[in-house]
C-alpha cells in the first residue's frame, strides 16, 4: 500500500514491499498459492492497523489481493481515498472508453 503524507513534497511509502530502508511490508507473501490465501478480511485489518494518521490517501498495490469489498470499507472508516491496482486500471480503462465514444459521436 502506497501511503503519501499530506505534506506537499512529502515522499510516498510503499507499505507492502520492501523496496528501500524507508518502506515497510505488512502483508509478505512466500509464493503465489500463499499469496491466494490472504483474505479480504487480512487485508482490512493489516491496513487498519498500519494506517499512518497523516496521509492522505491509501493505494494497495498487488492486484492479487482481493480488495473489492474492502476498499470502501478503508475509506469510510479512515476518512480518506482509497484506491487498489485493479480499480485504478478500471477507472483509466472506463475513461479511455468515454474518450473515444465522445470522439465516435
Amino acid at each position: 500500500m502506497i501511503q503519501r503524507d499530506e505534506a506537499p513534497g512529502a515522499p510516498a511509502r510503499l507499505d507492502w514491499f520492501t523496496l528501500s530502508e524507508d518502506l515497510e511490508a505488512v502483508l509478505v507473501a512466500a509464493n503465489p498459492t500463499e499469496l491466494g490465501r490472504i483474505t479480504s478480511e487480512q487485508v482490512l485489518e493489516k491496513r487498519l492497523a498500519t494506517a499512518s494518521p497523516g496521509v492522505a490517501a491509501f493505494f494497495i498495490a498487488c492486484s492479487q489481493l482481493p480488495t473489492r469489498t474492502v476498499l470502501p470499507v478503508l475509506a469510510e472508516r479512515l476518512a480518506r481515498p482509497a484506491w487498489s491496482s485493479v480499480k485504478a486500471a478500471a477507472w483509466q480503462a472506463s475513461r479511455m472508453l468515454a474518450a473515444k465514444t465522445a470522439r465516435a459521436a
